[in-house]
């Protein structure tokens, strides 16, 4: 899944699209994308935590689930400008 859109504080509301048929690390890469596919908004808790919600209505397909950051060395400087 790809997806695009815009952020506001600390929500991300985006436009996701199915994207089949690439190759990884191909001069040549084919893909295609089935567009409208769905929608993903991101909710970040933190400087290191967020969660996902999903909904793919023609796939069937809706939840959430939370994700973390894999490399905490820039939640210093994410806290920072948070508080500011």
């Amino acid at each position: 899944v790809t997806a695009l859109g815009p952020y506001s504080n600390n929500r991300a509301v985006l436009t996701a699209e199915l994207t089949t048929g690439g190759k990884f690390n191909s001069a040549q890469p084919i893909a295609s994308q089935e567009g409208e596919y769905g929608t993903l908004e991101l909710e970040f808790r933190s400087c290191n935590q967020a969660i996902v919600t999903f909904d793919f209505p023609s796939a069937g397909q809706s939840g959430s689930f939370e994700i973390n950051r894999a490399l905490t060395s820039n939640v210093p400087l994410c806290e920072s400008i948070a508080t500011d």
